[in-house]
């Protein structure tokens, strides 16, 4: 079960195991990105705020561990695969914590996939082994 478990944090990556454990900043930035998205499709004011708590409700299902579909599975919620096999076993299971590593080469992929377009190759830009480039500003554009 532990296993499994960890191969779906690993699948999913979400942000925390409950809905209560979410920083309530990341829910009020993803709340206001969402609101201004409303507005941008012309949606009327007075439905907005519940279009948006539907979309948190939505979002926060996605990013929670206990309320995300089990990739073996996606009919079954984590929480519900917990307890199916608390009902198996008899023994008291929770998870209170999980750590989620990038490994070196997922690392590189992402940064030689996320050289934002306006920085031009400088001399300092230096490439690895495997050719990925570490993108660095020129001196005279750094951000």
């Amino acid at each position: 079960m532990s296993k499994n478990v960890a191969l779906h944090i690993a699948a999913t990556a979400p942000l925390s195991i409950s809905a209560e454990e979410i920083a309530p900043a990341l829910v009020e930035r993803e709340r206001a990105v969402l609101t201004a998205k409303a507005k941008e499709q012309g949606k009327k004011d007075e439905m907005i705020p519940k279009i948006i708590e539907g979309q948190i409700k939505k979002w926060m299902a996605e990013n929670c561990l206990l309320e995300q579909a089990y990739v073996k599975n996606p009919d079954v919620k984590i929480g519900d695969y917990l307890k199916e096999t608390i009902a198996k076993t008899g023994e008291n299971i929770v998870v209170r914590r999980f750590v989620r590593l990038n490994s070196a080469r997922e690392s590189r992929r992402n940064m030689k996939t996320s050289r934002p377009k306006s920085l031009p190759r400088s001399r300092d830009n230096q490439s690895d082994l495997d050719g990925n480039v570490r993108w660095q500003a020129a001196p005279e554009q750094a951000i």
